[in-house]
């Protein structure tokens, strides 16, 4: 399960191209699913790792992303969280 992951965010760059070309400037968020099935000490400590927490903040900050959030599909992990976060960002930055 770990390789899809992986494989996933390999698509990122991809998919973000594609949207941007779509879409313009919008506002983006990056979802990581299936945090469920990773051993989160892993991803927080290993900078190694495409997928370490450092590395995919790293990314989201270059890429000016709104932010990153890490949920689970499967047991509804972060989902509340992360769609809370995402839309008083949303509310805040359209308030200025």
């Amino acid at each position: 399960m770990r390789q899809k992951f992986y494989t996933g965010f390999n698509l990122v760059d991809k998919w973000l191209n594609e949207l941007r070309e779509h879409c313009g400037k919008i506002p983006i968020a990056l979802f990581g699913n299936k945090i469920d099935l990773i051993d989160e000490n892993d991803l927080s400590l290993n900078k190694d790792k495409a997928t370490s927490d450092y590395n995919v903040g790293k990314y989201v900050i270059d890429n000016k992303f709104l932010g990153y959030f890490k949920t689970s599909a499967l047991t509804g992990q972060g989902v509340i969280e992360a769609f809370q976060a995402l839309v008083r960002k949303l509310y805040l930055r359209a308030k200025m």
